[in-house]
């Protein structure tokens, strides 16, 4: 009677260790996501938004093409920053959102940029013409960019005003809708944060 016991009193002990385990992950990963930043609204926080600021001037090789990308070139204009990889699921799902909107703000000069990360370049590319993806592209090969914004994971855009501040609920974790994306680009045009 009493191996009997033991056994289930075992059992009782790796079930409770094991949902321990489980907890403390979840919440790591919980604390991972959360956005940067105390200054954001109940709604923005559970959008995954951080707060505004300064963005940061990047210099980034291109994915399809010569030659770099920097801030320097989008001086003055609006733009979009998309964070992405091949390996993203739902950033394949909101890249023809984000290649529609740009065909509809380009004229206004808004640019949107894809920066590519952690992955394979060939990959990438091959990813990029299957969609047909023609707004700019880079590569942040280190992760410098995403670091110095904070990327917590992908997709993550960060939406960037003319004077080449990050819009103050401008940096969105997860995938962004045609509509959000436009609506935002909308409130920067207006030279609303």
């Amino acid at each position: 009677m009493e191996r009997g016991n033991d056994r289930h009193d075992r059992t009782r002990l790796r079930v409770a260790l094991a949902l321990g385990v489980i907890a403390v992950i979840a919440a790591g990963l919980w604390l991972g996501l959360r956005p940067v930043g105390g200054d954001e609204s109940d709604e923005d926080a559970a959008r995954g938004v951080s707060g505004s600021g300064a963005a940061p001037a990047f210099r980034l090789p291109r994915l399809s093409a010569r030659g770099a990308l920097s801030t320097d070139d989008l001086e003055g204009s609006p733009y979009v920053l998309n964070f992405w990889a091949t390996w993203c699921e739902p950033c394949r799902t909101e890249m023809p959102a984000f290649e529609k909107v740009w065909g509809e703000y380009r004229r206004r000069d808004v640019v949107i940029v894809g920066v590519n990360i952690n992955d394979d370049l060939g990959d990438a590319r091959d990813f990029a013409r299957d969609l047909g993806i023609t707004y700019p592209l880079v590569v942040d090969e280190n992760d410098e960019l995403a670091t110095e914004l904070g990327v917590k994971g992908l997709p993550q855009t960060f939406f960037v005003d003319a004077a080449g501040d990050i819009v103050g609920s401008g940096a969105r974790l997860g995938l962004v809708t045609e509509a959000e994306l436009a609506k935002t680009i909308d409130t920067m045009l207006e030279g609303g944060r």
